[in-house]
């Protein structure tokens, strides 16, 4: 894995974590392009299409940017009941069928759990987290370690109804 350049001062140190499908290939791209973002880790969770296609459409996204951020599969079923896609809304791929080709760059073999956890041990109070996924990756980090959430800077959650 390849080592992040030192933050500037009022640069954002942002995780995002994702169930990653179009509507988040959005806020994937200003997290990797911002001048005041600084993307450090994709973290992926079970939600709108199967698991492993969307790993494979973050990873996508990042090679389209020439930029190299680590992607870390998570948690790949929800902690309750059964998984029900969102294929109707995103397509089979969750790029509205679109079925780019398989990226280059491959996952990172530390699963999202564990990469919230640690990089919130190195670097207490500085990273924000962008919950845009179900938030079973951020639920089981929690579980593990109840004092994450006093180590993220902040949390934004796209939660609805």
């Amino acid at each position: 894995m390849t080592a992040l350049p030192s933050p500037r001062a009022g640069m954002v140190r942002l995780i995002i974590d994702t169930d990653t499908a179009g509507d988040d290939v959005t806020s994937l791209l200003i997290g990797l392009l911002h001048p005041e973002a600084q993307l450090e880790a994709i973290t992926i969770c079970c939600g709108n299409v199967r698991f492993e296609q969307e790993v494979e459409n973050a990873l996508y996204t990042v090679e389209q940017t020439g930029k190299s951020v680590p992607v870390f599969p998570g948690c790949d079923r929800p902690l309750i009941g059964g998984w029900v896609g969102a294929e109707y809304v995103h397509g089979q791929d969750g790029m509205g069928d679109s079925f780019f080709p398989r990226a280059e760059q491959r996952p990172e073999p530390a699963h999202a759990v564990d990469e919230l956890l640690r990089r919130a041990d190195e670097s207490p109070g500085e990273l924000t987290i962008l919950a845009q996924a179900p938030l079973t990756n951020v639920a089981a980090a929690v579980v593990r370690d109840p004092t994450f959430p006093q180590k993220v800077k902040r949390l934004y959650v796209m939660g609805g109804g």
